[in-house]
């Protein structure tokens, strides 16, 4: 849905699925909602909330949401620079 792929695009029907996988557990949902949050998609640009929804997917092992959450500790943004 966010990418209109199949279906008509619609960037606030995808937040709400994502969002209801994301609470139910999906990393990958987590890892996705971090995507728009760091990206300002469909939601306004949130870096702060990025990093806690990559949290959520990093600490479930996915390796896409590491990558991302340590990039964002080493330039500061949306967390403290560590």
């Amino acid at each position: 849905l966010a990418g209109g792929c199949g279906v008509q695009r619609d960037p606030v029907r995808a937040l709400e699925f994502y969002l209801q996988a994301a609470e139910g557990g999906a990393a990958n949902a987590q890892f996705a909602l971090g995507l728009l949050y760091a990206k300002g998609q469909g939601v306004p640009r949130d870096p702060a909330q990025a990093a806690a929804w990559y949290r959520r997917a990093a600490q479930q092992g996915d390796p896409s949401a590491q990558n991302n959450l340590g990039a964002m500790y080493a330039c500061g943004e949306g967390v403290p620079r560590d």
